[in-house]
């Protein structure tokens, strides 16, 4: 018998995952993933993704961990781009101003937690997103 190739679906977040990491950090961790979807199966390669996912990107402080809330998910992605993920659109964007809209979602959150009044807007933005796509029939 041979190796037992992993499904697609672990296989698109080891690719995720390495993308966001760097150097010989992303190969051991899709490496990992990788043995762990071959040994265990489907749901072990998820939670082993997850884990890795988790691991990688930036450094979310206590404080940060608290303003990120239900936004983990989203930490290693820029502002703009988690508030188009989770269905916002372009106005929204502009709001936040260049600066705030290319940083990312955890370094928000670390800024919010610091007392960055702008930031803290950031951060609701984000989160109002998707209701507020749901409301006006975008996406999500």
């Amino acid at each position: 018998m041979g190796r037992k190739r992993p499904p697609k679906a672990v296989t698109e977040a080891v690719e995720a995952v390495a993308e966001r990491a760097t150097g010989k950090f992303a190969k051991m961790v899709g490496d990992d993933v990788l043995r762990s979807a071959a040994k265990e199966g489907d749901e072990a390669a998820e939670a082993a993704a997850k884990k890795a996912a988790e691991q990688t990107g930036v450094k979310v402080t206590k404080a940060g961990q608290r303003k990120l809330g239900n936004l983990g998910e989203y930490k290693d992605m820029t502002a703009a781009d988690a508030i188009k993920a989770r269905g916002g659109g372009q106005g929204q964007v502009n709001v936040l101003g260049g600066d705030y809209a290319n940083k990312t979602v955890g370094e928000l959150a670390n800024l919010a937690a610091q007392g960055d009044e702008t930031a803290e807007t950031a951060m609701k933005i984000i989160k109002q997103a998707r209701a507020k796509a749901a409301k006006y029939g975008r996406g999500n």
